[in-house]
Order: C-alpha cells, then structure tokens, then sequence
C-alpha cells in the first residue's frame, strides 16, 4: 500500500486503511501504537504467527433427526404419487363439462362415479359412442368388467 501511494497520502491515513483490513483482535492491539507503519506490520505479523498456532476453529450445525427427513420424503411421495389421479379427474371433469355445452348442477354427486374418467361421448352414449376424446377410460373399464 505504501508504495502504491507513492507518498501522496500520509503514513497515518495508509496506517488507518491498513488497519481497517485486519481481524478485530489486531486492530484493537495494534491501533493503539505510534509506531511507524513498517513497525507495526511486524508486530503484526509476529502476532498472526502466535495466533495460527494456537487457533482452533469450530463448526456448529443444526441437528434435524433422520425420522423428520424420512416423514417428509414419505409425504412427497404420497403427494406425487397422487397426482396423475387428480389430474384424470381433473381433465375428465372439465371436458365432460365444457363439451357438453350445457353444464348445469342437477344436484346429485358423481363423486365416486367412473364417469369422470369417460370423455363425453362414453359418458352420453356408452358402447354406442361413434367418436371419443383422451384421456378416456372407456376401454379400459369395459376390458376389467368382461374379465
């Protein structure tokens, strides 16, 4: 640093940037001397030596129990797991509804019902559905019921 400056800055202001770089524990021992800057970088550096010998370091971390882990792995699981069910009932809903053209509540719940994995036209017309849209379940819920 000194020899950047090139003398245009002060001993006393390089000492205090120089001092700014240091860990605490320097800064409080060395700031209280006068002497010279080339002094005190000494001092310095014979104290960093004593302090690296005889520096331990330690680390702290937070200690979440395995069984915690494995709940939460376990309910992700769960969760995607029933994910492509909700989505057939999902889609099988909005397209029943929205081909229809006529949506209205007649107040009976087809919570439970297979018609909501069948495309509109398997729903309206069963086996003598001439068209079907995907995803529809149809086929595979008439191939379990013949077995």
């Amino acid at each position: 640093m000194k020899g950047l400056s090139e003398n245009s800055i002060s001993e006393e202001v390089l000492k205090s940037l120089w001092l700014q770089h240091l860990p605490q524990q320097l800064q409080a021992i060395l700031s209280t001397h006068t002497a010279s800057l080339d002094k005190i970088a000494e001092m310095a550096d014979r104290i960093i030596n004593i302090y690296s010998s005889t520096e331990i370091c330690s680390v702290n971390r937070t200690y979440e129990p395995n069984n915690t882990k494995e709940e939460k792995i376990k309910s992700l699981e769960t969760g995607i797991a029933e994910l492509p069910q909700k989505f057939d009932n999902f889609i099988g809903r909005g397209r029943s509804q929205k081909k229809s053209g006529n949506f209205r509540n007649h107040g009976r719940s087809r919570s439970n019902s297979s018609h909501y994995r069948l495309c509109w036209y398997h729903h309206k017309f069963g086996k003598n559905a001439r068209k079907c849209n995907k995803p529809c379940k149809f086929h595979t819920s008439e191939i379990l019921r013949e077995n």
